[in-house]
């Protein structure tokens, strides 16, 4: 069956083909059950529809959120925080012992 005279026939490929097929390796030139080409798109646009739903599902709970957060501390705070004060008080000035001139007598050098 083998033209070439070079190389050698071998014998019972048929068999070593059909037991790769049975041990686990798949043909996938034809159509299993279980994966089919057709329906690979329709699987896409259903896991996009998924994830933008997923996406918009999650921006509203984070806007709530948010909502929710800023009411709060809207509400919460009646205005400015106030401190009590002390009553004011006029500054004292420190009383200071008088000084005495002293008495320095003045003698014309010139």
């Amino acid at each position: 069956m083998n033209d070439s005279p070079h190389e050698p026939e071998q014998p019972g490929l048929n068999e070593q083909v059909q037991q790769a097929g049975s041990a686990g390796v798949e043909d996938l030139s034809e159509p299993t059950p279980d994966y089919d080409y057709d329906t690979e798109e329709r699987d896409d646009t259903v896991i996009a529809r998924a994830l933008k739903k997923s996406v918009a599902v999650f921006l509203v709970v984070a806007a709530v959120v948010a909502v929710i957060f800023a009411a709060r501390d809207w509400f919460a705070h009646d205005g400015p925080p106030t401190t009590t004060r002390a009553p004011l008080q006029v500054p004292q000035v420190p009383k200071r012992p008088e000084a005495d001139i002293p008495r320095v007598p003045f003698s014309d050098i010139t």
